[in-house]
């Protein structure tokens, strides 16, 4: 018995089905930073909460510090944490 015959094979893929794939993700990345950055403009310009206004005086400061931390926290979840 070819033990070949169990091996799953990679299938084709076309151009278009492959430029589709990329389009989607890229989509999806850019959607993910855009929530990132809308959601942080909640917290920082939220009404009933001026803590995050008075320990950075401007929204780019505020971003840039979390942006980092984001990152860092992402690297966690998805590379650390798996491989333990």
């Amino acid at each position: 018995m070819p033990l070949a015959k169990f091996i799953p094979q990679q299938k084709r893929m076309s151009t278009i089905l492959g430029g589709m794939l990329i389009l989607v993700s890229e989509t999806k990345f850019l959607f993910s930073m855009l929530n990132f950055v809308l959601v942080t403009r909640i917290q920082y310009y939220n009404p009933g909460d001026a803590y995050m206004r008075q320990l950075f005086p401007n929204y780019l400061l505020f971003l840039g510090v979390l942006a980092p931390r984001g990152t860092t926290g992402h690297d966690i979840g998805v590379y650390i944490h798996p491989a333990q």
